[in-house]
């Protein structure tokens, strides 16, 4: 369909001029007499291939029908043809290029860190005999051909932000997996491939975009041995296939996990060996195709004896971590005791003051209802628990809160092979549960002392009543 939509536009632009762009085709043409039918047909072709598109004729920059050509004969006409709304074929869009010069035109002068709007897309280009593509963009001069298959396992834009810098205001993608080339296939012998070029260039940059520590609109920092800056590519980058896949094996294993100490390492492996070797005054692409074979292999081999020092030093920060909790754990279990031992306390205590003035001589209990000793007594035993409930909560509260602030900190300056994340499951087994059996047992305690000191507080009423 594309093709005949591609014929069509070729017999009203060899009687004319035209320019293209990503999201228009204009066509500028003198009146001859087949060109009503020739509109007219173009016209059904592209509504056959996607309804939403539909081009304008206009003449003198008024707007006509396609079917008042022939009232305008000796004219210059302008066929208009917005590309934008582009044509969705399953889980992919497509996008056409009436010429190869103009498509590398604008292929030139895109970013390839540009935010795109498109997750998926194939892009036909006229007279195209060479087909460069890979699982999530693929161009192509046949419609029919089809996207790479294969799996791959780059990391996602959002696993690598958390890696690699953007500044502040500057609205950039890392788009590897969109940008991603794993083949070319070439349909003639001497088919013309200097965009696949371009497209290659744009592959192995957004790659290296995933293991920089900054990312910048026209250059990236590289923070290995040295701190350097430096920009991608530049016009005299040439780069190969198997360059590309060699970078795309190199971020799949700095990135085939989601342990980020782990990721971090082994980039930082791989950028010690790269920023020795490479020269700082050229580009990284041109720099690195050189290098990084090499600087591959001695990152995988350096990384076995680095995690096998982490896996000694991670035994004995675990160890050491499992030590600390325990001790956080048995503090909660002695502040529960020592509340429960208070809590005896000051229960007995009540019951020999309730039980001695219930059994003193009668005389006795004349003397202290004569005076009001009563009420002065059994009051001061409930200002007494009040007071001590509320100091031993203050105590405790505070000695369990500096407990856990001083945990924090000894995890955060201290801790450099256990991840975060593991760290917080580990304080979260072991201690949680305690601090809820230790607030629930606390509830219950206050609840209990609540009681006795109201109990003690309205006693002389009660005591008044009965001895009346």
């Amino acid at each position: 369909m594309l093709q005949v939509i591609f014929n069509q536009l070729q017999k009203i632009i060899s009687r004319g001029s035209y320019t293209e762009v990503w999201g228009n085709l204009t066509i500028k043409v003198n009146y001859y007499p087949k060109l009503l039918v020739d509109v007219r047909t173009l016209d059904n072709e592209i509504k056959k291939y996607n309804h939403l598109i539909t081009p304008q004729v206009r003449v003198n920059t008024e707007s006509i029908s396609v079917d008042e050509i022939d009232d305008y004969a000796d004219n210059q006409f302008v066929v208009n043809i917005n590309k934008l709304n582009l044509k969705i074929i399953d889980d992919y869009e497509v996008q056409f290029f009436y010429g190869i010069t103009n498509f590398k035109a604008w292929l030139k002068n895109i970013s390839p860190f540009t935010q795109l709007p498109y997750s998926k897309i194939k892009i036909i280009v006229n007279g195209l005999n060479t087909t460069c593509g890979g699982p999530n963009l693929l161009i192509t001069g046949d419609i029919n051909d089809t996207f790479d298959t294969q799996g791959n396992f780059l990391p996602n834009d959002s696993l690598v932000a958390e890696h690699v810098v953007i500044p502040n205001g500057q609205e950039l993608s890392f788009n590897c997996c969109k940008y991603l080339i794993t083949s070319i296939i070439s349909k003639k012998s001497r088919s013309k491939t200097d965009y696949c070029n371009i497209s290659l260039i744009y592959s192995c940059a957004t790659l290296c975009s995933t293991f920089a520590n900054e990312l910048h609109k026209d250059f990236i920092v590289l923070q290995g041995i040295r701190r350097i800056k430096l920009p991608l590519y530049n016009d005299k980058t040439k780069v190969d296939l198997n360059f590309l896949l060699l970078l795309k094996e190199i971020v799949e294993w700095i990135y085939q996990d989601t342990d980020h100490a782990k990721i971090d390492i082994r980039r930082k492996l791989f950028l010690d060996r790269v920023t020795l070797d490479i020269d700082y005054e050229q580009p990284l692409l041109n720099e690195l195709l050189l290098v990084a074979n090499n600087a591959f292999d001695q990152a995988k081999e350096r990384y076995s004896f680095v995690m096998l020092e982490r896996r000694d030093s991670y035994a004995k920060e675990l160890a050491s971590l499992l030590k600390d909790l325990k001790v956080q754990s048995d503090l909660y279990s002695s502040k529960i005791r020592s509340l429960l031992n208070n809590f005896t306390r000051d229960v007995l205590a009540g019951i020999l003051l309730v039980g001695f003035t219930l059994f003193t001589k009668f005389t006795e209990i004349k003397i202290l209802e004569k005076y009001n000793l009563i009420n002065v007594i059994f009051k001061g035993l409930a200002i007494y628990f009040i007071a001590s409930v509320v100091m031993q909560l203050i105590t405790d509260i505070s000695d369990l809160w500096l407990a856990s602030k001083e945990l924090k900190y000894w995890r955060k300056c201290i801790s450099e092979t256990i991840p975060k994340k593991e760290l917080d499951e580990h304080v979260k087994n072991s201690l949680i549960s305690r601090l809820w059996v230790t607030s629930y047992i606390y509830i219950l305690l206050i609840i209990l002392y609540g009681f006795i000191i109201y109990v003690t507080w309205t006693f002389p009423c009660m005591w008044n009543k009965i001895s009346n």
